[in-house]
């Protein structure tokens, strides 16, 4: 892989991951320092989350932790750290092979 190409891809996973960290410190900070969950996810309360019925109850309740798999909650933010995160890593992983042969 040519050094620029690497270096750009890199770039923009960094970007990924800077982005998607805003977006997570951004609900969080609007919902007084915790992050919204739907109440439906968990049944007792969690102090790091505020727990939400209706949308009216949070702000930017769409950067919650909306999406569940099993017993997983994550958000967009998440998932956008998750993607610059696996960018990263396939990259140098790519790079890693190529200098072996």
């Amino acid at each position: 892989m040519e050094k620029d190409k690497f270096i750009l891809i890199l770039t923009f996973a960094i970007l990924l991951i800077l982005v998607g960290t805003k977006l997570n410190f951004t609900v969080m900070i609007k919902n007084e320092g915790r992050m919204p969950l739907q109440w439906d996810f968990y049944s007792t309360e969690i102090e790091e989350y505020v727990l939400w019925n209706e949308k009216s109850q949070v702000e930017l309740w769409w950067l919650g932790d909306n999406f569940r798999l099993w017993m997983l909650a994550f958000s967009i933010g998440d998932i956008i750290i998750l993607v610059g995160i696996l960018l990263a890593i396939a990259v140098n992983i790519k790079t890693f092979v190529k200098r072996g042969n």
